[in-house]
């Protein structure tokens, strides 16, 4: 859990740096600006993640006991 939350706010931090970065840019093309390319890939991933999670639930995995432990080394 500690590790998801650092994960969260690591990218949370990234994404407020480069809407900052975006606000303060003198470019008008939107494509150069990284604020709309950082959405499109969180939500992609998201969706991804919900996509298979659902996939597995729906296949009768136990999703809280799967990632409960780690798999061997």
């Amino acid at each position: 859990m500690p590790v998801a939350v650092a994960a969260v706010l690591s990218i949370g931090g990234l994404l407020v740096v480069h809407v900052g970065k975006d606000v303060n840019a003198s470019v008008n093309a939107w494509y150069l600006h990284s604020t709309p390319i950082w959405e499109i890939v969180l939500i992609v991933a998201s969706l991804i993640y919900s996509r298979e999670r659902a996939l597995l639930v729906k296949s009768g995995v136990d999703v809280s006991a799967r990632f409960a432990t780690l798999p061997p080394e």
